[in-house]
């Protein structure tokens, strides 16, 4: 038995099927009501009244049974394009909150890549000097900085 059997009872698609053809003929009805009442609203203006609500109520019931009949196509339509653009989100806040989380809280080796503590001086892995002491102020700054982050002077 496939998964779409199991989903779509033949039962449902039967009164789709109804709903798909009673939906359309409400709504002529409807428009035909309140098309007779706008029609009729100079010779008796009192008697458009109940020709107007009934019209009103059949396209109510006809837009309900379009919508009963063609909800699983339209559903399928919104799931297929909303699926990749969820799944792009989803995969952009994954990287970005990792990537934030890697990028506040280490200190990464220009040599092998290696993600350290903030405050290390030292890769953890391959050794490499992590900071560079500016000759002129003795600021520390990040090893692959060319230029001093407190005094300017090219390191």
């Amino acid at each position: 038995m496939s998964y779409k059997k199991t989903l779509f009872n033949p039962k449902n698609e039967k009164a789709r099927k109804v709903m798909k053809i009673v939906g359309p003929i409400c709504m002529v009805i409807g428009f035909g009501l309140i098309i007779f009442s706008f029609m009729t609203f100079f010779n008796n203006p009192q008697g458009i009244i109940i020709p107007f609500i009934l019209g009103g109520v059949s396209l109510m019931i006809g837009t309900y049974c379009i919508n009963l009949g063609f909800r699983k196509n339209i559903r399928s339509y919104t799931a297929s394009q909303d699926a990749p653009i969820i799944k792009d989100t989803v995969d952009y806040i994954a990287n970005e909150s990792a990537l934030s989380n890697l990028v506040g809280s280490s200190n990464i080796c220009p040599k092998c890549g290696e993600h350290n503590e903030e405050d290390a001086k030292f890769c953890d892995k391959c050794g490499t000097k992590l900071v560079n002491v500016c000759p002129n102020c003795g600021t520390e700054n990040k090893a692959d900085a060319k230029f001093c982050s407190n005094c300017g002077k090219e390191l």
